[in-house]
């Protein structure tokens, strides 16, 4: 057993020499990004409201598009937000020409005019791909889903190595709670113990769903296990209608009020404007809808001729549940705020494991 708990230290000491850096830098802008979309309300500010006029009607959304692309002509947009609530603000989402400088616009729903431009949303589009490929693309997306993969063995070999040889009332108190120590490397190590002990389970889920995302095998397996399929994307493509030349398409404010006809208790809707060249509309209809995830949301694919819902067969809708809900619990936005305050404690407690690991490694270094 003596020999069991060494080699399991070795690993575990030295898996972590190897990935510690990576994992300090995902964890670090993991945790970073929890609180996303509250930072981009908080940077909008008043931006997000405006006065509502007694008898005042708002523009239509191709109005409103239009002033958008006349104040904003070097700018391409991808998709706008549209708010049930009259005092809630128009806002696109765009970038240059080029894809970059990401940014948000406000714009008053009932005068067209620009309220304000906002590039949080680039500041955190950037933190995002950063935390998920480091910026180096598909070599950066190998480096993160191995280092997540080295930090699964890391969690469960840690839980071994927490594990006392016996259980009494000394190693209960030095197992559940962190005493300060002599010596600046007993502290280090009561840190990466407990700390590492509490954020257990959490972290496996963290890291889970790290790997399901990031491993496209893994991807299919639980796919195909829940009754959904491969690519919900490429699938659903298959159904939609192609453009239809000289056709004149329905106005995004009819696509809008469908869907929100449809689902009565949903605040906000987001309308995609990426591909012209489809026949269809696509939108998300939700009580919220952030930057990344959605609460209480739905996927609607709309005719733009006929105004007409495409149905899509039951798997597909399933595998975009799915992959969703992956991502909520990954990025802890499936519990509201409560949820997301854990979470962020939990990874500021993830973060800090590659430094207690670095402080104890540099002390039996030293001890030798």
């Amino acid at each position: 057993m003596m020999n069991f708990r060494k080699d399991f230290k070795r690993w575990h000491r030295w898996l972590g020499v190897l990935s510690g850096v990576v994992f300090f830098f995902v964890a670090l802008t993991g945790t970073l990004f929890v609180f996303a979309d509250e930072a981009i309300d908080a940077v909008a500010g008043g931006a997000r409201q405006v006065t509502v006029e007694r008898g005042g009607q708002q523009l239509s959304i191709d109005s409103l598009m239009q002033c958008f692309r006349t104040t904003c002509s070097q700018r391409k947009p991808f998709y706008a937000d549209v708010y049930r609530a009259k005092d809630r603000s128009f806002r696109v989402a765009s970038s240059d020409t080029q894809g970059n400088d990401l940014a948000y616009t406000y714009l008053n729903p009932y005068t067209g005019e620009v309220i304000k431009i906002s590039r949080s949303y680039n500041f955190f589009f950037t933190l995002a791909h950063l935390h998920a490929e480091l910026l180096m693309g598909e070599w950066g997306k190998w480096i993160v889903a191995i280092t997540a993969l080295i930090f699964f063995f890391e969690l469960l070999s840690g839980l071994i190595l927490w594990l006392p040889r016996r259980w009494n009332a000394k190693s209960r108190a030095s197992s559940f709670r962190i005493k300060r120590g002599k010596t600046w490397w007993t502290w280090a190590y009561n840190l990466h113990k407990v700390l590492g002990f509490y954020s257990l389970v959490p972290a496996l889920v963290v890291t889970l769903t790290a790997l399901i995302m990031s491993f496209g095998a893994i991807t299919r397996v639980l796919q195909q296990a829940l009754g959904g399929v491969d690519d919900p994307f490429a699938e659903a493509e298959r159904y939609e209608p192609a453009a239809i030349a000289g056709r004149a398409s329905l106005p995004l404010s009819v696509a809008v009020a469908k869907a929100f006809d449809k689902r009565p208790q949903a605040q906000q809707c987001r309308v995609s404007l990426w591909n012209s060249e489809s026949g269809v509309y696509h939108l998300k209809v939700a009580a919220y809808i952030g930057l990344v995830s959605s609460r209480d949301g739905e996927n609607l694919v709309l005719n733009k001729y006929t105004g007409e819902e495409i149905e899509l067969p039951q798997p597909v809708k399933r595998a975009f549940v799915i992959n969703e809900w992956l991502l909520r619990l990954h990025i802890g936005a499936w519990g509201g705020l409560v949820v997301k305050i854990l979470m962020f404690i939990v990874g500021a407690l993830l973060t800090s494991l590659p430094v207690t690991g670095l402080l104890l490694l540099i002390r039996h270094k030293g001890s030798k």
